[in-house]
């Protein structure tokens, strides 16, 4: 976990495509789409709504971790969409 947690600023530069310093839900799209993961608008809404903790709509560095961390550790479950970009 903790090399993934290390790992996480340098995702998070790679999705936040504009350099603005926050994931927007169309970025969202693309880095899930380029993990290989296919989603719903829907779920992707739920996600992005879940991640964006100060409904500022983008998903900034610190929310970024939040949501990561906290799908990293229900991965085991494989019915998160992280567990199926890693298992991809």
């Amino acid at each position: 976990e903790e090399e993934f947690v290390r790992q996480l600023p340098e995702m998070f530069r790679r999705m936040d495509e504009d350099g603005s310093g926050g994931i927007d839900m169309v970025e969202m799209r693309h880095a899930m789409l380029s993990m290989g993961v296919s989603c719903t608008d829907v779920e992707l809404a739920a996600m992005f709504v879940d991640a964006d903790a100060n409904r500022d709509g983008r998903v900034d560095l610190p929310e970024f971790e939040t949501l990561m961390i906290g799908m990293y550790k229900n991965a085991a479950d494989g019915t998160n969409v992280l567990s199926k970009a890693l298992s991809s």
